[in-house]
């Protein structure tokens, strides 16, 4: 490969990584280092005789009731710092601490209640801490309490509170605020400056940016066209940790002997595990050349099978490559060769409604032709449609044969595939499949996150845990799937109160998904 792929790609990626990295460290006051008023001369972490007495005098003045000890006890807990790690103990002495109105208490309090960290998951809960702590004056309550505003899942959707509460923040020296308005100025929901809006006086600089609650932008208008930094960011930055592992990006980036070849081949890695971000990627590079011969049919099956999947990048870039002559042209030569990859686009755009000229009945001859040539993402798709009942007859056995011959032939997605149906469908799924999904998810397979998540919200081979089942959900839903954020809906209306401040009646009926 040539070594314009290191300008093209690398180098921004590097750009990314170094806002990654402070998200990696963070110290916002729920993972924050918290220390009490003491002079930190006096603290010898390696005393272990001073470690016991601090324990000792820390647990003493908790159970006197002292808020602050309560909370550093509380962050001591959480993290596993001079006491076994325990959330339900650090839920229990954090509530202690928010019930004298301890601020930083209450803002942890709510990102306890809103990830369901050692309490029950309950972000309409969770909501009131953060608004205390956003009134108070705190900026990361600000933050936080201003995100809230923009997902239309715990209140009503309203950009402009979200900024007055956003800008507040900013005001007060807090970073990611200020690198939030500046992007979501650029998508054009946010004004120059909110209504409403005063100057607050600066207040302690910090530099964190919280873990939760995640942005679930849904409102942006996706046709819009989608540039190469803008599809690295939020690949290798938005609240995708788990690819940035997989892709090892890090790794690539350290090692002075790493080549561009390396790259792409934990990218394809990647998309054959379903992340449809690398695919996505893939995609681009193949319609620019960059690292590769360029290949329009090759850069639209990877936009299609990546819109399958959720990917909310390639829907946009695969409209731009439609409106291209040069790639109609390339693809009616290729279908006239019967090429299997020319075949499995065509048949992806009749069933992605991208091109409504193509009978379903050719699609589905299109689709099984470039299945018999051993066209994994054509096998796949296959049994997509036998299990699915689309353009054929329901067939689950026919659906598992399918995904069994691409799984021999090398293909991990149809393995998945074949895992998530057994698991969510049969009685036939084991442990190994549940391990099989958890190391996908981890890997970035949005196919997987969906999986598990739906099996931690319906207790299927899997306890029953409504956070873990956010957590999964939100994953998916920040990278795209409208899927993930209609179950996460579904799951805050089973908790919604029924105060009017928690109604989304005033913009449901506006809401276009």
């Amino acid at each position: 490969m040539p070594k314009l792929f290191y300008p093209a790609v690398i180098i921004l990626i590097m750009a990314f990584l170094f806002s990654l990295q402070a998200q990696e460290r963070p110290n916002s006051p729920v993972f924050k280092k918290y220390r009490t008023g003491e002079p930190t001369t006096i603290i010898k972490t390696s005393d272990l005789t001073y470690q016991l007495w601090e324990g000792f005098m820390l647990m003493k003045n908790a159970n006197a009731g002292e808020a602050a000890s309560q909370h550093e006890l509380a962050l001591r807990y959480f993290l596993g710092k001079g006491f076994p790690a325990d959330t339900v103990r650090a839920a229990f002495w954090l509530k202690k601490a928010a019930a004298q109105d301890f601020m930083l208490a209450r803002y942890n309090l709510g990102i306890f209640l809103y990830n369901g960290y050692g309490v029950d998951w309950n972000p309409f809960l969770a909501f009131f801490e953060f608004r205390a702590a956003a009134e108070s004056g705190m900026p990361d309550g600000q933050y936080v309490f201003g995100l809230i505003f923009t997902d239309n899942l715990v209140v009503h959707q309203d950009f402009a509170e979200a900024q007055l509460w956003i800008q507040r923040a900013a005001d007060g020296g807090y970073e990611p605020a200020k690198d939030l308005l500046e992007e979501l100025k650029r998508k054009g929901l946010f004004a120059d400056r909110p209504a409403g809006h005063h100057e607050s006086s600066p207040g302690t600089k910090r530099s964190a940016s919280p873990a939760e609650p995640l942005l679930l932008d849904f409102s942006v208008d996706t046709s819009r066209h989608v540039d190469d930094q803008t599809i690295l960011q939020d690949v290798f930055r938005n609240g995708n940790e788990e690819i940035q592992k997989l892709l090892g990006i890090s790794k690539l980036l350290i090692d002075s002997t790493a080549s561009d070849t390396a790259l792409f081949r934990v990218l394809q890695q990647a998309a054959a595990i379903g992340n449809p971000d690398a695919s996505t990627v893939i995609g681009r590079c193949y319609e620019r050349g960059i690292g590769v011969r360029a290949d329009p049919v090759a850069a639209a099956e990877n936009y299609v099978h990546a819109i399958s999947l959720g990917s909310r990048h390639a829907y946009p870039l695969m409209t731009d490559i439609l409106h291209s002559t040069s790639f109609v042209q390339e693809l009616d030569t290729r279908l006239k060769r019967k090429d299997p990859a020319a075949e499995f686009v065509w048949a992806s755009l009749a069933a992605l409604h991208l091109d409504t000229q193509i009978p379903e009945r050719e699609a589905f001859r299109l689709l099984e032709d470039a299945a018999s040539k051993n066209h994994l993402l054509a096998l796949i798709e296959l049994g997509v449609c036998y299990n699915s009942g689309r353009w054929t007859t329901m067939n689950k056995k026919r659906a598992y044969d399918f995904w069994q011959y691409a799984e021999v032939h090398g293909s991990k997605e149809a393995g998945l595939r074949l895992a998530s149906a057994r698991v969510v469908a049969d009685t036939t799924a084991t442990n190994a499949d549940i391990q099989f999904l958890l190391d996908a998810a981890q890997d970035g397979s949005l196919l997987a996150q969906l999986t598990l998540a739906y099996c931690y919200e319906e207790g299927i081979r899997v306890p029953r845990n409504p956070s873990r089942a956010v957590h999964f959900y939100r994953l998916c839903a920040r990278r795209g799937s409208d899927g993930a954020y209609l179950a996460l809906k579904r799951m805050h209306d089973t908790l919604r109160p029924v105060e009017q401040e928690f109604s989304l009646d005033k913009t449901e009926k506006n809401r276009k998904r």
